[in-house]
């Protein structure tokens, strides 16, 4: 879906000159199956494919008035490198990350129940979690190391909404709730006396935990063959909290 100008009414205060909005694609009528494969080599990689993605989905099709899909997939973020390299302790050499590299999975199931034909109700149910690192150049006085930042992230998302249509209007009325737990390390490698000490030292456990929920109803009237008019009205509530266990000197 895309809107030019503004959708403040339908979606939010955010929603000044324009929205892009992904929907994950409705259970299909009419049962199959979609499969995805993909695969990437890197330059002076000597594995054949080292990244690869993976995408299956299936749908039940019309069973009376219900309709589901379930779908899976795996996704490798590839990393980006610095052009430059540094060489570390021991006679390593090391590219800095410039951004978190490592692998996306996501499961979910898509249903429909159709009242009518123009009434219905949709159930989204989503879970991802993500496996991501990077490596980044550490400078100190008299020395250089390594610096390693791992991440591992879930998020569940669930979405329950509610579509119709009668006259010149139609409607949807949606309650969602997504949480997310992220756990963030950060290991520290030295190379100041020796390439042996201080080695993968821990200076943060990062815990953090958000949760969101919203309600939310919007509705479009065809007042004239030129003039289309949205409302809506909404409510959203977050939550978040974190906590951070640090190696500190003092």
């Amino acid at each position: 879906e895309i809107i030019r100008g503004a959708a403040s009414a339908k979606y939010g205060a955010d929603a000044i000159g324009g929205v892009v909005n992904v929907i994950t694609k409705e259970a299909a009528k009419s049962a199959g199956m979609q499969v995805n494969l993909e695969g990437r080599r890197v330059r002076g990689d000597s594995d054949l494919f080292p990244y690869a993605n993976f995408f299956l989905r299936a749908d039940s099709g019309q069973f009376g008035k219900l309709r589901i899909a379930a779908y899976g997939g795996r996704r490798d973020i590839m990393p980006i490198y610095s052009q430059r390299s540094f060489e570390v302790g021991g006679g390593g050499t090391v590219r800095n990350s410039l951004r978190y590299y490592g692998d996306i999975k996501n499961i979910g199931l898509v249903a429909s129940y159709d009242f009518d034909k123009n009434h219905s109700l949709s159930l989204n149910v989503d879970h991802t979690a993500e496996d991501m690192e990077r490596f980044v150049k550490r400078s100190n006085s008299g020395g250089e190391g390594l610096q390693n930042f791992k991440r591992e992230l879930d998020r569940n998302t669930y979405r329950l909404s509610y579509a119709g249509r009668g006259g010149n209007s139609d409607w949807n009325v949606s309650l969602d709730y997504a949480k997310m737990n992220e756990d963030d390390t950060t290991l520290t490698s030295d190379y100041i006396h020796s390439p042996y000490e201080g080695k993968n030292t821990l200076n943060y456990i990062d815990d953090l935990m958000h949760q969101q929920w919203s309600l939310k109803a919007s509705a479009n009237t065809q007042i004239h063959r030129d003039h289309l008019l949205t409302y809506g009205i909404g409510y959203t509530q977050e939550k978040g909290e974190g906590s951070r266990i640090k190696n500190a000197p003092n």
